[in-house]
């Protein structure tokens, strides 16, 4: 699944690249290749390694886009954006 993201997230960044703005990527993101790392994980129990694993593969996509690898940061545009990481998502749920 996670394989899958990262190919569904890639073809999005090799499509259109840096040309449109943040807000575009993310949803362009949030409707193709967040279904794709969510399907079908709202009725297991996952340990806390596995939602971290989930979490952090999409906090690469976050850091790629904003060229950074610091956590609040990330932090900061996601709640900029309003935008839920995976975690977020799945306790919702």
């Amino acid at each position: 699944m996670k394989k899958k993201h990262y190919k569904a997230t890639n073809a999005i960044f090799g499509k259109i690249g840096r040309f449109v703005s943040e807000e575009v990527l993310i949803e362009l993101v949030r409707c193709k290749s967040m279904p794709i790392l969510l399907y079908g994980l709202g009725c297991f129990f996952l340990p806390k390694s596995d939602v971290n694993s989930i979490d952090f593969a999409f906090r690469r996509f976050l850091m790629k886009l904003f060229k950074t690898v610091n956590n609040d940061v990330i932090q900061d545009c996601c709640n900029f954006l309003k935008f839920s990481l995976p975690y977020d998502l799945l306790a919702t749920r």
